[in-house]
């Protein structure tokens, strides 16, 4: 497989998942992380081992900076949610001392 069809491959992986994840957070578990979500699934769509596919997840948003953009907004909400939840717990424990 060529490194345009490599991109190629991972850009529609990337995308996918990007779209999926933002329509529905409890894809990536509590705990979880959002930028390995989709490591993981270029790893097991593409075959690919992880060095490769990090490298790959690298040069793809290195390539398009819109998805780039819809990556990180991705990775912000999820992880931003979490830190949101994380708060609450912690405003609710301390209110019961």
């Amino acid at each position: 497989m060529s490194i345009k069809e490599q991109l190629e491959g991972a850009k529609k992986v990337i995308d996918l998942e990007i779209t999926k994840v933002t329509s529905d957070s409890s894809l990536i578990k509590n705990g979880g992380c959002a930028s390995c979500h989709i490591l993981f699934k270029l790893i097991e769509t593409l075959s690919l081992n992880e060095s490769d596919a990090t490298d790959l997840l690298s040069e793809t948003l290195y390539q398009d900076p819109k998805l780039n953009e819809r990556f990180i907004e991705m990775v912000e909400k999820i992880h931003m949610k979490e830190r949101l939840m994380g708060l609450q717990f912690s405003i609710k424990s301390r209110g019961k001392g």
